[in-house]
């Protein structure tokens, strides 16, 4: 059976395997990422409590965000605030712990999330959105051009480790694997950062999710296919 590997944290990919298994692959889980909470600062939890709104683009976000904020409020003052989440699973972490977001985005990448919000929402608005290390700032601008104040800060780091990359070289080296799937451009260009220095004489095919992480692709000089 064909083979591809997935490359972000196991427990993230569910829905992905259902999918890959029916186009008749071998799913391997190899996760190019460890995350971890990171150091919270008197600002992040300044603009937490000046925002009309919190922006969360993913579970791993809206996790890190319940564990520092329900620390610092009661479950009824965060209740008061208004939640953009990213997809139905960052959206299920904030219901579960008693938070109903007020704003779900239908195609589940950041600069989409953000497109569509712009769409519905034009009376200005405060913004807390927190995120990790690695996160750009696609679409950021766009909020103060229509007339909202953003605050971000990190939430979050995303490391990638030593034991990971030659983990992910021994894997390479096997010659059994035929595609990647990448859902952020960090992840292929972590993975790029080994694939590079191997010797593979199988060419492999590229699945990602959104156009930015497509693009990150091309410009090594790769095709992917949006999944």
């Amino acid at each position: 059976m064909r083979e591809i590997l997935l490359t972000r944290l196991v427990g993230d990919n569910i829905e992905d395997k259902k999918y890959f298994e029916a186009l008749g692959y071998q799913c391997i889980e190899q996760p190019l990422l460890q995350l971890s909470l990171s150091r919270i600062t008197s600002e992040l939890v300044m603009s937490m409590d000046c925002a009309d709104w919190v922006f969360l683009t993913s579970q791993h976000s809206a996790l890190f965000f319940l564990d520092v904020f329900l620390e610092h409020y009661p479950l009824e003052k965060l209740q008061q605030k208004k939640f953009a989440v990213i997809g139905k699973k960052t959206a299920g972490v904030l219901i579960t712990a008693g938070l109903i977001p007020e704003f779900q985005s239908q195609v589940a990448t950041k600069y989409e999330m953000f497109s569509e919000w712009l769409k519905v929402y034009s009376k200005s608005a405060t913004i807390f959105y927190p995120k990790s290390n690695l996160a750009d700032c696609l679409g950021e601008e766009q909020f103060s051009l229509q007339g909202h104040q953003l605050l971000t800060g990190i939430l979050y780091d995303n490391l990638f480790s030593e034991e990971q990359s030659k983990a992910l070289a021994q894997r390479l080296n096997e010659g059994s694997l035929e595609a990647v799937y990448f859902t952020s451009p960090s992840l292929w260009e972590r993975f790029y950062s080994v694939y590079r220095k191997q010797a593979i004489k199988r060419e492999l095919h590229f699945y990602c999710v959104g156009r930015t992480t497509q693009q990150a692709i091309q410009q090594s000089g790769y095709q992917a296919t949006i999944k």
